[in-house]
């Protein structure tokens, strides 16, 4: 079974860092998957607009930022959640926000997890190492299939 990542961000710079950071860790034997916007995250998660007639699994994580364009983090994790087919997938937010509001907001809409963005790029390697570990390798969850 080959899993997934989601990662929903908008800032060209933080992408390529998280990128960097699975490839400097080494991460190949799953898919990342990048979308700019809520809508585009959305339209791929329920197979919608051009990506109704894709193939793709649901991903085994979304990594979410909060501040993206056409609809926030906030409004994207509200819409899984809700939703009886994905509210089983892993959801975190991954944001430079350290604002209580923010974290507050998220945990009332269920997030797994709430991780502030370490401005260094080791802390922020090795972050993204641990997500892989806990998530992808240790973590079990029921096979999510498209209805």
């Amino acid at each position: 079974m080959n899993k997934s990542i989601l990662i929903v961000e908008d800032n060209p710079n933080d992408e390529e860092l998280i990128l960097l950071a699975f490839k400097k860790n080494n991460i190949d034997d799953v898919d990342l998957i990048i979308m700019p916007d809520g809508i585009d995250a959305l339209d791929y998660i329920f197979y919608k607009g051009k990506y109704e007639t894709c193939t793709h699994k649901f991903p085994s994580l979304i990594i979410l930022d909060l501040k993206i364009p056409k609809l926030n983090g906030i409004e994207i994790l509200n819409q899984i959640k809700k939703d009886s087919t994905t509210n089983n997938i892993p959801v975190i937010i991954l944001s430079s926000s350290p604002e209580k509001n923010d974290i507050i907001n998220s945990y009332k809409n269920n997030v797994n997890s709430y991780l502030i963005k370490p401005i260094d790029f080791i802390e922020f390697k090795t972050l993204i190492h641990y997500i892989y570990k806990f998530w992808i390798q240790y973590n079990s969850l029921p096979e999510l299939v498209k209805q």
